[in-house]
């Protein structure tokens, strides 16, 4: 994946990049704000800090080499992964590497699941769980921990927009997933996982800096 904040340094891409975030903005406003709650914890959520500014800070402190890895999936799209993977009220859906969690508020809302986040920025994970306490939401949570720290949560379906995964994070994670029961589904983006996974089917969808594929995995 590009890294967007060296991309967003460049006009004509930031331009192109705002007016993709505009359109998106008032798609999602016409199409999922009808449930209020939803809508209140949305808005709080784009009405706060940066999130890349939030990550690029926290990565700086960290001493990492690469600080302009932060993205987000775009909720359109994350719908449409969600129906392809066939979603139901009753699953548990995981989300590894959850940024500030829109997401995971979203399908929640949207699928009527529980819906869980992990992400390893406290900055994000306490404004989460801020927003659930403040509109008493209880099928959401969010996790502090490292996303490759092999910690699933009994979910049913996972979501990994892992495409900055260094190679050994990727392993670990990997390792620990094929342990996981037949019945779980697992989407990836721009690649399939390596091991025992099995594609069930791919989609072709648009993220900020590109298009790419998502690949929903079962292990037979």
């Amino acid at each position: 994946m590009p890294l967007i904040g060296e991309f967003l340094k460049l006009p004509f891409i930031y331009l192109a990049f705002k007016r993709k975030e505009r359109k998106e903005k008032k798609i999602v406003e016409e199409r999922f704000y009808f449930d209020e709650t939803f809508a209140k914890c949305d808005r709080e959520l784009l009405s706060s800090e940066s999130p890349y500014r939030v990550s690029k800070c926290f990565l700086k402190e960290k001493g990492c080499q690469d600080i302009h890895v932060y993205g987000e999936t775009p909720l359109t799209v994350l719908e449409r992964i969600c129906r392809e993977g066939n979603l139901s009220a009753g699953d548990t859906y995981l989300e590894l590497g959850s940024g500030r969690g829109r997401g995971v508020f979203f399908v929640a809302h949207q699928f009527g699941c529980r819906a869980i986040g992990v992400e390893w920025i406290p900055q994000f994970v306490d404004k989460a769980l801020a927003i659930k306490k403040k509109h008493g939401i209880e099928s959401v949570d969010f996790i502090l921990d490292d996303m490759c720290a092999g910690k699933l949560y009994n979910a049913t379906f996972i979501y990994l927009y892992g495409t900055c995964l260094d190679e050994f994070s990727l392993f670990r994670l990997t390792k620990t997933l094929e342990l996981l029961s037949s019945k779980i589904k697992i989407a990836t983006v721009s690649y399939p996982l390596q091991g025992r996974f099995v594609v069930k089917s791919r989609l072709s969808v648009c993220y900020p800096w590109g298009e790419t594929e998502v690949f929903i995995q079962e292990i037979p």
